[in-house]
């Protein structure tokens, strides 16, 4: 997905929820995402996006730490696929065995080894 889109994706979310949109991160080399962190009084999440627009959500995310813990929000989710038909991955999805999908690197697959579907389409691997 383009930077451009997922703002515009971000911005019209925050209003749908009454959130206030804190930091847009954009990977220079890694992440293989996209994260925004929405807060509002009674939520802070972070909202990710990666190259092949495959979407999740973190309860917290630092970008030099390649651990990441999904977390699902029913509200946001619901939004997202009716408002931006935008189908959001749930933990349950996240951390399942990981199996192999279009557009993944054999040679990534074989050096970086994801133990999960959440370690294969949200990584640092350059």
């Amino acid at each position: 997905m383009e930077i451009s889109e997922f703002r515009r994706v971000m911005f019209g979310l925050a209003r749908e929820v009454d959130a206030s949109i804190c930091d847009v991160l954009v990977p220079d080399v890694v992440p293989n995402f996209i994260a925004c962190n929405l807060r509002a009084s009674e939520f802070s999440i972070y909202v990710l996006c990666n190259e092949q627009s495959e979407w999740a959500f973190v309860s917290d995310y630092d970008p030099t730490n390649q651990k990441l813990n999904f977390v699902d929000n029913e509200v946001i989710s619901s939004i997202l696929s009716n408002s931006f038909s935008i189908r959001v991955a749930s933990v349950e999805e996240l951390g399942s065995p990981f199996v192999a999908r279009d557009k993944m690197l054999e040679s990534d697959i074989k050096y970086w080894k994801p133990q999960t579907m959440g370690e294969a389409l949200f990584n640092w691997w350059d």
